[in-house]
């Protein structure tokens, strides 16, 4: 009796099935378990640096921009600074937490596009319209030509630098969190939200940038006031600005879109 009982209850048992991580995670599981279900402590490593050298760069942009505010305060009139002050947002916000994607979205396009602006804007200033810039600001600040280029060099080239580095290996995380797809949304699949919304985020990418320099404008300020820059030049520099801005954005939407 005993035998044939324990037989079965032999007969009687499931099968063991051994859990496994589902290839397609809905974005709340995705967003609370993206750490979690990582098996390889390598990767766990990388994105552990990934995370800190964005800290890094964080507290270097703080440092410049407090440091060198403190010691010539006619910076803050600067589009420049206004924009480091948007970086410095930027580097400080965790992109792999799903709790900041309103934030991603509100300053990815200021930072990523307004980078890209201030380059070429900057590039402009010194080469074309006001050739004498980096001279008499030497002599204003204090110092020699080569360390105003050194300098120049730091806050207007490298940043968009930083910001199309950071584009590439944080890819993956600006995805979920824009979650932008115009071509699901256009065809109207089942799985894609409204056109009208995803084209709404787009366009903040656009325009985010241009309301930065909108209001550094009504605070009184002007290329030719802060930067010497003729009318005719400052005139001419609109259109330049807004073209950096269309192909600055047209880059970080076709790169960051889910369709890819």
């Amino acid at each position: 009796m005993l035998r044939e009982a324990i037989n079965d209850m032999d007969s009687q048992k499931q099968p063991f099935i051994r859990p496994t991580i589902p290839v397609s995670l809905s974005d709340d599981t995705q967003e609370h378990d993206y750490y979690s279900i990582i098996p390889d402590r390598k990767i766990t490593r990388k994105e552990s640096i990934k995370y800190w050298v964005r800290k890094f760069l964080f507290y270097l942009f703080v440092c410049t921009v407090f440091g060198s505010n403190i010691k010539w305060p006619f910076l803050i009139t600067n589009l420049t600074t206004w924009f480091w002050i948007s970086y410095i947002m930027w580097f400080e916000i965790d992109v792999t937490s799903h709790k900041n994607r309103t934030l991603v979205h509100m300053l990815h396009g200021i930072a990523f596009s307004g980078s890209w602006m201030v380059c070429v804007l900057a590039t402009c200033l010194i080469f074309i319209f006001n050739p004498d810039f980096l001279a008499q600001r030497a002599q204003k600040e204090g110092h020699s030509v080569t360390v105003a280029y050194l300098m120049n060099a730091w806050v207007h080239w490298l940043p968009p630098i930083f910001m199309t580095l950071d584009l590439y290996v944080f890819r993956d995380h600006y995805q979920r969190r824009h979650k932008i797809d115009l071509i699901s949304s256009y065809y109207g699949r089942a799985s894609a939200p409204p056109f009208w919304r995803q084209a709404l985020k787009v366009f903040w990418l656009a325009v985010s940038p241009i309301v930065i320099i909108g209001i550094w404008l009504l605070a009184g300020f002007n290329p030719m006031k802060v930067y010497g820059t003729p009318n005719n030049d400052y005139a001419a520099g609109i259109p330049v600005v807004i073209a950096v801005d269309i192909l600055a954005c047209i880059f970080l939407v076709y790169y960051i879109s889910l369709s890819r």
